[in-house]
């Protein structure tokens, strides 16, 4: 339990830390990384779920940016492969509606309800991996500052901001707590479920009380709402290389969606 939240503490940690390299993606305005990050979802979700093979080309947008951010993309598909239970079990009621019959290989027959799964789960597995990318290469607060300069209401964006990091101090006073238990537990492995009832209502009261304290500080230090400019984070201004990184993407992605490329390579 303790390294497992360890680890959630650490990928947090590290994301931010990631975000300050200067990588090629790093160095992109982001604004247009934003831009870019709407239109692939925008392109990948409306397409139908009959063009299962059209869906994969969509892959190259995540691998291409993980490339440009330094991020293996063996660690940016471990982070994403937790969704899939969540999509999965949203889209499992279709196996039993949709038993039309879409392919026969091998005496298995396909339905439809078994495409629509894979499918989903596709969509939120690259969704994920978008997303991800983005943070990863602009920061929490980059990403949040970059909806705001976009016309996002800034009420929006601070509680976004917020609540992200109100999810940290929440790993971190489990952390504390688990710590506290297993130093009072001496050999036991495994707590009663009545403790376990208990331990998830101090972790609550702990971390309400930590919040009111952080919001306290924070209305002491002038914060009114607005998402402040913090000295380390520089406002870039638009450069030609953010426009030719917002209109390629772009293009990519629409003729990704417009176009059967798939009907052409195979």
């Amino acid at each position: 339990m303790s390294r497992r939240l360890y680890e959630a503490l650490h990928l947090i940690d590290a994301t931010e830390h990631t975000a300050r390299q200067k990588t090629p993606l790093a160095q992109i305005d982001a604004r247009a990384k934003m831009v870019v990050l709407l239109t692939f979802l925008l392109t990948m979700l409306s397409l139908p779920v009959e063009r299962l093979s059209e869906l994969m080309l969509f892959a190259i947008y995540p691998i291409t940016m993980a490339a440009a951010a330094g991020i293996g993309y063996g660690q940016l598909l471990r982070r994403s492969l937790i969704i899939i239970p969540f999509v999965a079990l949203i889209a499992l009621p279709n196996i039993l509606y949709q038993r039309e019959p879409v392919l026969v290989e091998g005496g298995v027959v396909i339905t439809r309800g078994w495409i629509t799964l894979l499918a989903i789960t596709l969509r939120g597995v690259l969704a994920v991996q978008g997303v991800v990318v983005m943070i990863a290469s602009t920061g929490l607060y980059g990403t949040c500052r970059a909806m705001q300069r976009l016309g996002v209401p800034y009420i929006l964006a601070s509680q976004i901001y917020l609540t992200l990091r109100y999810i940290r101090l929440m790993v971190e006073q489990a952390l504390h707590l688990q710590q506290a238990v297993e130093s009072r537990l001496f050999s036991r492995k495994t707590l009663p479920l009545t403790l376990w009832a208990r331990l998830t209502g101090r972790l609550l009261l702990l971390s309400i009380g930590r919040g009111e304290a952080v919001g306290r500080a924070m209305a002491s230090r002038g914060f009114v709402g607005q998402m402040p400019q913090l000295p380390y984070h520089h406002t870039r201004r638009w450069r030609r290389r953010d426009s030719v990184y917002l209109v390629v993407w772009c293009c990519t992605l629409l003729c990704l969606r417009v176009l059967h490329f798939a009907e052409m390579i195979f």
